[in-house]
């Protein structure tokens, strides 16, 4: 799980339109804003309320934390980011795509370090 500092808070989410960067899988979508400062990124994930309960969307919530949670070390300093998991999706997807999922956002978005 990723540890709570390096989570965005609820007024945090509205991002910055300048700047901002969107990607895409067919689950998934990336949002990310560069920050001003050089302080590790943060994250936040959205899942809609629309069509599940609590647990389901709460479990969907966990998962991506955890693969995101997997970068830790790696992922460059100084940006804001935003997971989104796309209406419709069902909800019984296995970690490793999500996990495969997330790697290939961060992998776009040029959020992963080479070292």
């Amino acid at each position: 799980m990723l540890s709570k500092h390096l989570r965005l808070t609820s007024h945090d989410i509205p991002l910055p339109q300048k700047g901002l960067q969107v990607f895409h899988t067919e689950r998934l979508t990336l949002a990310i804003s560069p920050c001003h400062d050089k302080k590790p990124s943060k994250f936040a994930v959205l899942v809609s309320k629309k069509g599940k309960n609590a647990p389901t969307r709460n479990k969907m919530r966990r998962r991506i934390y955890e693969a995101i949670g997997m970068f830790r070390g790696r992922i460059k300093q100084g940006y804001r980011c935003i997971f989104s998991l796309k209406k419709g999706i069902s909800s019984d997807i296995p970690y490793h795509i999500i996990f495969a999922d997330v790697t290939i956002l961060l992998k776009q978005a040029g959020l992963l370090c080479l070292s």
